[in-house]
């Protein structure tokens, strides 16, 4: 899986951002954009790492029932929030590391319950 050692919270941030920002706008081209993409991330990700994030997202990361759900809440903002963390907690679940732990806890405060967000 991925190997976040020498990412930091600032990339981690911008990575789970752009994910979500892309997914909500189209979330059936995410693949293809991020293998189009793979070479943006060439200072925080390596070409490897551009495709492993796209083998975590197939199908793993947004499987329909999410997406379904997802595709229900009318708030554009409100969708965001939901979707970074979905995508956060399975990047965590393929990776321990101490700096996204971190930004797991910044994030969660996000979630209604402030405990991680479920689905």
């Amino acid at each position: 899986m991925l190997n976040f050692e020498k990412i930091t919270f600032g990339k981690v941030s911008a990575l789970v951002e752009t994910i979500a920002f892309h997914t909500i706008n189209d979330i059936e081209h995410i693949e293809r954009y991020y293998l189009n993409k793979a070479t943006d991330f060439s200072d925080n990700l390596s070409f490897l790492s551009a495709i492993q994030l796209v083998e975590v997202l197939d199908g793993k990361i947004l499987p329909s029932a999410i997406i379904t759900s997802l595709q229900s809440i009318q708030d554009k903002q409100e969708k965001s929030n939901k979707l970074k963390l979905i995508i956060l907690d399975k990047i965590l679940q393929h990776n321990d590391n101490t700096q996204i732990q971190e930004f797991w806890d910044y994030c969660s405060r996000f979630s209604l319950d402030g405990n991680r967000f479920s689905y």
